[in-house]
């Protein structure tokens, strides 16, 4: 649970310094009366997104003997999503928005915060934070109803 924690923490921070850097960039400064609530419930979305991520691979330790391997294989991937999804090819943003949801955790608050966030897009996000809440669940659950233990 440790891998999850700093996770967590990760998400959250670097999620909020490259919200900053982007809106110094492009010289986007948010008024005070600009409601922040979506921003930083989509940022919470991004936050139990990845959390889900890593009890789905860390559940895989129910099945797979030698879960370290692909722990550092996602924290490699995981780096990717330390800047904004649009600075990376078409295929990789792709990739790093639905195949490993890395880009949740800072591209959706962004769009939220500089108002470019679209109704679909938020509708989707929603989505996937309820698909992966459920998937984990389902794969954490059905590993715990496998497991025998660890001396037998």
């Amino acid at each position: 649970m440790n891998y999850i924690h700093h996770a967590l923490i990760g998400v959250g921070t670097a999620g909020l310094g490259a919200t900053c850097v982007i809106l110094f960039l492009i010289n986007h400064q948010p008024s005070l009366d600009a409601p922040l609530v979506l921003p930083l419930a989509l940022l919470l979305m991004g936050s139990i997104v990845i959390y889900c991520f890593w009890l789905i691979i860390t559940s895989t330790a129910f099945w797979i003997v030698r879960v370290d391997e692909i722990v550092n294989l996602f924290q490699g991937v995981y780096a990717a999503g330390r800047w904004p999804v649009g600075i990376y090819p078409r295929w990789l943003q792709v990739g790093l928005t639905f195949i490993i949801p890395v880009a949740f955790a800072v591209t959706i608050p962004a769009e939220a915060l500089t108002s470019r966030l679209t109704p679909l897009i938020l509708a989707g996000t929603c989505a996937l934070t309820i698909f992966f809440v459920i998937l984990a669940r389902v794969i954490w659950r059905l590993g715990l109803k496998n497991y025998s233990g660890a001396s037998a």
